[in-house]
């Protein structure tokens, strides 16, 4: 069973994803190194991946609900089923992960560890209050140092867009690539690279499941 301190950094990376926020990991080679300052200013931002990004946010919160899907691995390791996750636009969140359970809304937060219902660290808390916050969505973007266009592909046999972004964080650069329907507008997968104390981590997000009914409420046992 996780820990709090161990599903709390779980539901950061889950929420930052879920808000588009291009954080997790998903390819097989390592992460990038940070680049140098002639790098940095040579990358380029290509507009059109970014208002996509913006088209796709809204497009998702258009929709008001939503699930996502985590799988994650260190190193050379196998992806493997982290976390599932229950969005419900605007504040609530319902996170599953490895026998533990964790429930947030507006700005109060929970978590059941066995049988038991238990105020949710302030980790947790904080990461659940960014679902959704506009300004921490252009934060983000304004952290982006290449975004560009990588152009139609398909997932699961449906056509998508796909685009690059990479941010640069205190230690390392964060490459993601997402996937698009061109036709609504939503994102269906994302898929990340990053590095944690020196370790390559990746992570993919699988969307589905928009606009379906989706119910949270507060446990009744805090």
């Amino acid at each position: 069973m996780l820990s709090p301190l161990r599903l709390a950094p779980c539901l950061s990376l889950a929420l930052a994803i879920a808000a588009l926020a291009p954080l997790a990991r998903g390819q097989e080679k390592p992460a990038s190194p940070a680049p140098t300052p002639a790098e940095g200013a040579a990358a380029a931002i290509d507009p059109r991946a970014i208002e996509a990004l913006r088209r796709a946010f809204d497009a998702q919160q258009a929709k008001g609900t939503h699930r996502v899907k985590v799988l994650a691995a260190q190193g050379r390791d196998a992806l493997a089923p982290a976390a599932e996750i229950d969005f419900v636009f605007p504040d609530r969140i319902r996170l599953r992960s490895q026998g533990a359970e964790v429930i947030s809304i507006g700005n109060g937060a929970w978590m059941k560890m066995g049988e038991k219902w238990l105020p949710a660290p302030p980790e947790v808390r904080s990461a659940a209050r960014n679902f959704g916050d506009p300004a921490r969505r252009e934060e983000m973007i304004r952290n982006c140092i290449a975004a560009r266009v990588l152009g139609p592909s398909t997932l699961n046999g449906e056509a998508v867009e796909t685009y690059e972004f990479r941010h640069q964080t205190k230690k390392a650069v964060s490459r993601s690539v997402f996937y698009v329907t061109p036709a609504d507008g939503l994102p269906r997968k994302i898929e990340i690279e990053a590095e944690t104390k020196g370790t390559p981590v990746r992570s993919v997000m699988e969307y589905s499941d928009y606009g379906t009914t989706i119910t949270i409420e507060a446990p009744k046992e805090n």
